[in-house]
């Protein structure tokens, strides 16, 4: 079981990092930024990469620390990881609920 964790946690760290650099965009939910040849260049894009890397990492760190079995490091970043995922849907919400 940890092996599985520790795989998850690396997999999902390889794929926020990607988010982060602005490269596996179209995997983001929802994405419509993407022209007719499956190329994301649209800044939103980006921006909203680069905005949900932090929550796809963090969670992963977690994992790590569970593999390890470091629980108690591991609740202290879900616990922040919730936080900011709040913070964000917040801002999100307040930001299109004026459009």
């Amino acid at each position: 079981m940890k092996e599985l964790l520790f795989i998850f946690g690396v997999l999902f760290i390889g794929l926020g990092i990607n988010f982060l650099r602005g490269k596996s965009l179209r995997l983001l939910a929802g994405n419509l930024w993407g022209d007719e040849n499956n190329n994301v260049n649209s800044e939103a894009a980006k921006k909203m990469g680069k905005i949900v890397s932090p929550v796809i990492i963090t969670p992963r760190i977690a994992l790590l620390f569970y593999a390890f079995e470091l629980s108690r490091l591991a609740n202290i970043v879900l616990a922040f990881v919730i936080g900011y995922s709040i913070v964000i849907i917040v801002i999100v919400y307040v930001k299109y609920a004026k459009n």
